[in-house]
């Protein structure tokens, strides 16, 4: 035999025009006035948890959005550093030739180790992330 959910019941006291209101609406529903009670505080309550989150995830979001700014300022600075590194060894002695060899260097260098080091930076800015910028 299948178990049923427990009930509790719940009493309120209305002002007599939202009575009036209430019975009516009911009426026009052709519910009874414990199903529409039942429903309205149903719909109140899942209106109540969709903001709280909703709440959360915009946190989450700004959290997010405050990291891309982060990581594309970082990759800003860099792109800039690593192009005057790039511009000062081409105007040394060994000119474009010295430039593309210690870029075919740099590329074989990052190619053994980068997915694991990517891994790790990823992680760690996660963490900080969730931790909402806290993170040593």
């Amino acid at each position: 035999m299948p178990q049923t959910k427990k009930m509790a019941r719940i009493a309120t006291t209305l002002a007599e025009p939202d009575m009036i209101k209430f019975k009516e609406m009911a009426l026009a529903q052709e519910v009874s006035q414990s199903d529409l009670l039942r429903r309205a505080l149903l719909f109140y309550m899942e209106q109540s948890d969709n903001a709280k989150r909703n709440e959360c995830e915009s946190l989450y979001t700004q959290q997010v959005k405050a990291s891309t700014n982060r990581i594309c300022g970082l990759m800003a600075r860099t792109g800039i550093e690593v192009h005057a590194i790039i511009e000062f060894l081409r105007r040394m002695d060994g000119g474009t030739e010295l430039v593309q060899e210690c870029l075919a260097v740099a590329s074989k260098r990052l190619d053994k180790g980068l997915e694991k080091e990517t891994e790790k930076v990823s992680e760690k800015m996660t963490q900080q992330v969730m931790s909402g910028g806290n993170a040593a």
